[in-house]
């Protein structure tokens, strides 16, 4: 792979990533949040919530959608990942508790997690303080363009 095609590839991934963070934010625990009972039951059973279930499912969703517009946005793009991904593995310890049957789910759940993980991975390992190091061991022997991924052109 070339470094253009490393670049998309960290693109797509992490907005796969912060999409489905603002999605499950903003539509399912905010926009739709009645019509998806399931979610503030969740936040009821584990008995984590202030000042009521209903309410800090909104503030929960608000939460999970500002942590998708930075993840789509780039900034602290390591941080953010690692944010994300933490977060990510409570809420599926927390969901799991709280509604085994979850892990069943074949429209999302665990397979749907497992996928966020691998996009993950990909953001961290081409992310602008591991790129240089991920380039030097792909033995590419062109230089990246400034225009193309500036910081790495810094570095050099």
């Amino acid at each position: 792979m070339n470094v253009a095609e490393l670049h998309r590839l960290k693109l797509l991934c992490r907005w796969a990533l912060g999409l489905v963070w603002i999605w499950e934010g903003l539509v399912l625990k905010i926009i739709f949040r009645h019509d998806v009972p399931m979610q503030s039951a969740l936040v009821e059973r584990s008995g984590m919530f202030w000042p009521d279930a209903d309410t800090f499912t909104v503030i929960l969703g608000a939460a999970m959608t500002l942590c998708g517009v930075i993840l789509c946005s780039g900034w602290k793009e390591r941080a953010a990942v690692f944010t994300a991904t933490m977060g990510m593995t409570v809420l599926i310890f927390l969901v799991a508790g709280n509604n085994p049957v979850s892990l069943l789910d074949m429209h999302g759940g665990l397979a749907k997690d497992l996928c966020l993980y691998a996009c993950a991975r990909v953001v961290w390992r081409l992310s602008r303080n591991n790129a240089v190091g991920v380039l030097a061991r792909s033995g590419q022997k062109t230089q990246p363009t400034a225009a193309l991924l500036p910081w790495v052109a810094e570095k050099q």
